[in-house]
């Protein structure tokens, strides 16, 4: 290894880089002299540029092949990287080279300042980082048209949430209008008949159960304004879900004895009518189980943000518990349809219970444009 001038004489290292040797990489290798000169090629790195091997030694890499190496990025490489870090591994350089076209390499480069010299191997990897692109863009693509279809699917399920809130309205508009104009004009005609049955004289009987039909028809217009309130509540006008859950939580204990307490750590505006509606219809929903299948007459309703950036809202029963599987074997068991709708906006369902126990239901939703937070204090 011997060396005049500062030149590096490659026939005399005694063997180390035989061409046999040499020639048996797979990678394109190129052995460089510090003024970036080619020393030797190896057959894959002729192959892999269409290039006879007698025709580069001496040659400036730049030089190469009508100069398709003078690449910029391959000259930051080898002057600036390189001669700071000695070693690069899977450098890449994508470049169209006259010769043979578009192609992605892989450098992986060695600077031996002992010797004078620089190692170079190329790695052909266009197929491979193309394979993996298309396969990125497709994905991409895919991923674009489930955000949209999900997208769509959110769009119908608001949709059809106001429908069927629009529908309510309307039943809701019909009892309060039609049928209670109808039931108070009953009611204004039985008291009419009584007091002209008063003036000329009719049996007791007659007298009772004309009584008993003005008395019905005071409770169908109580159930009828009941009905109509609860079809279209005017808390929906709120955007405070806190608002939304106190009143209900009132509507419960004052229908069915249902005690429900409200703990809020924080509020949580609602500015969308449509997930308005769905959140009361869940609450709802929940409120109503325990009071179907639960033995008690307390629940508790908790509201707080998540670290996951999610509105969590907790209804709590100490009435015994249930059988989780039984109750979603069960045909129109009301809690499990909850999942799907909760599904579709992004959130989930959670259901914790066992016979015995206490039963905790979960609603998640995420926080963004829907659903913002509030701090009370």
């Amino acid at each position: 290894m011997a060396e005049a001038e500062g030149k590096f004489d490659f026939e005399s290292m005694e063997g180390k880089f035989t061409d046999e040797l040499f020639d048996t990489l797979r990678e394109g290798f190129l052995v460089l002299n510090t003024d970036l000169r080619v020393e030797m090629a190896n057959t894959a790195f002729c192959n892999l540029f269409k290039i006879e091997e007698k025709k580069l030694k001496g040659i400036s890499l730049y030089a190469l092949i009508n100069r398709q190496f003078d690449i910029p990025k391959l000259r930051k490489l080898l002057e600036e990287i390189l001669p700071e870090k000695k070693t690069i591994d899977d450098f890449q350089v994508e470049h169209k080279f006259p010769g043979i076209g578009h192609r992605i390499l892989l450098l992986n480069a060695r600077q031996i300042d002992d010797v004078r010299l620089i190692l170079l191997a190329f790695e052909d990897a266009t197929d491979r980082i193309e394979a993996k692109r298309e396969a990125e863009e497709a994905k991409d693509k895919l991923e674009e048209r489930v955000r949209e279809r999900t997208r769509q699917v959110r769009k119908l399920a608001s949709q059809l949430t106001v429908s069927e809130q629009n529908e309510r309205q309307r039943i809701s508009e019909l009892l309060h209008g039609d049928l209670q104009q109808v039931l108070f004009a009953i009611r204004l005609t039985m008291n009419l008949i009584q007091r002209r049955i008063n003036e000329e004289g009719i049996t007791k009987y007659v007298e009772e159960k004309i009584t008993e039909v003005t008395e019905m028809t005071v409770q169908a217009l109580e159930i009828t304004r009941q009905l109509s309130h609860d079809l279209n509540p005017p808390v929906l006008k709120s955007e405070e879900l806190t608002i939304i859950v106190n009143w209900l939580a009132k509507r419960f204990e004052e229908m069915y004895n249902l005690e429900t307490t409200v703990e809020a750590e924080s509020n949580f505006l609602i500015p969308g009518r449509d997930l308005r509606i769905l959140i009361l219809k869940i609450v709802r929903e929940l409120l109503f189980n325990i009071v179907k299948h639960s033995d008690t007459d307390e629940a508790l309703i908790e509201i707080e943000n998540s670290k996951q950036n999610q509105l969590i809202i907790r209804v709590i029963d100490q009435g015994g518990g249930f059988d989780i599987k039984q109750a979603e074997a069960r045909k129109g068991f009301g809690l499990f349809s909850i999942r799907e709708r909760l599904n579709l906006l992004g959130g989930s369902f959670e259901v914790h219970s066992a016979v015995g126990k206490e039963s905790r239901m979960i609603v998640k939703l995420p926080l963004g444009d829907n659903i913002i937070i509030r701090d009370t204090n």
